[in-house]
């Protein structure tokens, strides 16, 4: 069985058979042919999809920071609707190899592509702007939605939107992504390791603390033993390796 850093070849079909994009340019044909085994192992390691899936989700990612670059020459800019939301958590995994994504943008876009979250204080202060020019949020969204929309269409057709407004709707719902999030940990209410009784530790010394502590964490990979989840390295969910089976290689 191939692991996804095999599996992982540009194409220009889609999982759902979509042709992706209509255009022909430099700078999409190196956006589409750009790979990064690291962001789809972390991202695997965070979220519980299949290894395909994975793959056409970042592929979906960097279509989205593509039309990005091309709506803000078109004086807009596009946003993270509801159906899109897991291409947004591929987005923040990218993120977090900071080093590869500020390359990813300078070498493609000759420019950084800054991610701006969207909170409950700025959509207040949204509405209230809006307000004060006589408009609506909901009339305003309806403006937006409806140019990206067309945007999303001249750029890669409009098979593209049915796959981010229908597809990804219904395969990456917000209750479909809440059951594929992993755990911190896997039986999370029994990893705290039970050397870590407050009120023995007080009464450590600072060598004492600092070797109970070297001897909790060194060999554990974060699992402390009680198995895998997005921030253990000791691959006992079995994400590893071509057998795909259970491999513990820190405990």
């Amino acid at each position: 069985m191939n692991t996804i850093i095999e599996q992982l070849k540009p194409t220009n079909i889609s999982s759902n058979g979509f042709k992706t994009a209509l255009i022909h340019d430099d700078t999409y044909t190196k956006v589409k042919e750009y790979s990064n085994p690291q962001v789809l192992e972390k991202f695997k390691d965070e979220w519980d999809f299949p290894d395909e899936n994975i793959i056409d989700i970042f592929n979906e990612m960097k279509n989205f920071l593509y039309l990005s670059t091309i709506s803000q020459k078109e004086n807009f800019n596009i946003e993270i609707h509801e159906p899109l939301l897991v291409i947004d958590k591929m987005w923040h995994i990218f993120m977090q190899f900071t080093e590869d994504y500020t390359k990813f943008c300078n070498d493609f876009f000759g420019f950084f592509l800054h991610h701006r979250p969207f909170s409950k204080t700025t959509l207040e202060r949204t509405i209230a702007a809006l307000k004060t020019e006589g408009k609506t949020y909901s009339a305003e969204k309806r403006t937006q939605l409806s140019k990206q929309l067309e945007l999303i269409e001249k750029t890669f057709g409009f098979d593209h939107v049915k796959k981010w407004y229908i597809d990804y709707a219904v395969d990456y719902s917000p209750e479909i992504l809440t059951a594929a999030l992993r755990p911190v940990f896997h039986d999370s209410g029994s990893h705290i390791n039970p050397l870590l009784d407050k009120n023995i530790i007080n009464q450590m010394s600072k060598n004492d603390l600092k070797s109970t502590i070297i001897g909790i964490y060194s060999s554990s990979c974060f699992c402390g033993g009680a198995g895998c989840g997005r921030y253990c390295t000791c691959n006992s969910n079995g994400s590893s390796g071509s057998g795909g089976g259970t491999q513990k290689i820190c405990i």
